[in-house]
């Protein structure tokens, strides 16, 4: 802990966030919680008292990021709180300098971090509200068009390079009834799209509660939400129960986020998948057949340890076949206290780049191919960002394809109608439907 901090208590805050949807959403349940405690967001431009670093350590690079934003947090502020999935293991045992307080990710956090808040003497009028599973409910995401919805936290599927089971502990369920409650306050508050996410959202259910398929009709019977997303999923989640509910809502966006990681079944195997390349493709077939031309995009790692280069070829033939919408690319980093992180052999750094750059282009192609695919369609595009100079939008349709329009300011938030009528790899062009282009 910091000797250097002062004696009064802050006033005001800035939260900086990394990595995931469930780190956005809790870092809104962060500005919740300095509310509660009688804290104000710090006017733009100005320097914060305190300043909480919701951390991301899902691979050595955003641990590196997060330590960086956190020194450069203590440039700014008086006080650091660091947070989230960075915030254990050495820093638990020797803070930094620069950080006040460690709140690791894990159960009952949000409470620690109100206790940490509360010991620098911060006294708010009212004490966080907290739901039975221990997560501070929102009724507005700032900042934000769509809105992340929290679910579920933690995970057991063991792959070999993740470090997030050990940090977040083992899967447990939000109860659904808050979940319903969350969410019906975010769309009061505006927000017509949600994403129902969680470190392992499609192991919703294990705690005996509702399954995620029943977590679906509650949330789709919403009135005013307009569209519901998944956020990423394993191929052995993909239940008929949830392709049932999938299908049978017509708010549910027919988009899936499911990581193939390696066309490789030795790679997979490796990693620890718990599935091989013929049963990732049975899901995607029955995600198929349950949806009308579904986007799937996907995560794909190359140059894992004892990668050959067979093993990539299968990776690219892989995800030619799959047709991908998008793939998130990723060049192996070794984690610290994960499985792989001690595999051998090691795949020379210039080789990992070269096939990143062929699966890049692979990628582009298929993106444009997939966009291509909706030409002369009419979609239903989340007008989210606008530049007024030239008075066009940019949002993301059902499919999540990158749209951009014509229209006036009061489109801001709604889900309007876009005629398609052109695309590349990078998304789509298309005319506004509701009331007419506008200057």
């Amino acid at each position: 802990m910091s000797s250097s901090a002062p004696e009064r208590a802050p006033s005001t805050f800035a939260v900086d966030v990394l990595g995931c949807k469930v780190n956005q959403h809790e870092a809104q349940q962060i500005r919740r919680a300095l509310e509660n405690a009688g804290l104000r967001p710090a006017p733009e431009g100005a320097a914060p008292d305190l300043v909480v670093v919701h951390t991301c350590a899902v691979t050595a690079e955003a641990l590196r990021q997060s330590q960086q934003t956190a020194r450069r947090a203590r440039a700014r502020a008086t006080r650091v709180i660091l947070s989230g999935c960075g915030a254990a293991g050495p820093f638990a045992a020797n803070p930094p300098a620069e950080v006040a307080a460690i709140v690791p990710a894990g159960p009952n956090w949000i409470e620690r971090l109100a206790a940490a808040v509360e010991a620098m003497g911060a006294r708010g009028g009212r004490d966080p509200t907290l739901d039975r599973g221990g997560n501070l409910r929102l009724d507005r995401f700032a900042g934000h068009t769509r809105a992340f919805l929290k679910a579920q936290d933690g995970c057991d599927i063991g792959c070999s390079y993740c470090i997030v089971p050990r940090l977040r502990g083992p899967p447990r369920d939000r109860p659904a009834e808050d979940v319903v409650a969350e969410a019906r306050a975010l769309v009061g508050a505006g927000h017509v799209e949600l994403v129902l996410s969680g470190v392992c959202v499609g192991q919703y259910g294990r705690d005996g509660g509702a399954s995620l398929a029943g977590l679906i009709a509650q949330l789709t019977g919403i009135e005013g939400l307009e569209r519901l997303r998944l956020s990423s999923l394993h191929p052995a989640e993909l239940t008929e129960e949830l392709l049932a509910a999938w299908r049978d809502s017509p708010r549910m966006a027919p988009h899936a986020h499911l990581p193939l990681q390696s066309g490789s079944d030795a790679v997979l195997t490796r990693m620890g998948r718990g599935y091989t390349v013929a049963e990732f493709f049975d899901a995607l077939d029955r995600l198929r057949s349950a949806l009308d031309r579904p986007a799937i995009s996907t995560d794909i790692i190359v140059g894992f340890p004892g990668e050959t280069d067979r093993d990539f070829e299968d990776t690219l033939a892989a995800a030619q076949r799959a047709g991908f919408s998008r793939i998130h690319i990723f060049r192996f980093s070794p984690r610290p206290g994960t499985r792989a992180a001690a595999m051998t052999p090691t795949v020379p750094g210039e080789v990992a780049r070269e096939r990143a750059r062929r699966l890049r282009e692979a990628a582009e192609r298929l993106s444009a191919e997939f966009h291509r695919g909706f030409v002369g369609e009419t979609a239903r595009v989340l007008a989210e960002t606008r530049s007024a100079a030239r008075g066009e939008w940019r949002g993301y349709d059902e499919r999540y394809i990158p749209v951009r329009f014509r229209g006036g300011a009061e489109w801001a938030g709604r889900i309007v109608p876009v005629r398609l009528e052109s695309a590349d790899a990078r998304g789509a062009r298309g005319r506004a439907l509701a009331g007419g282009e506008k200057d």
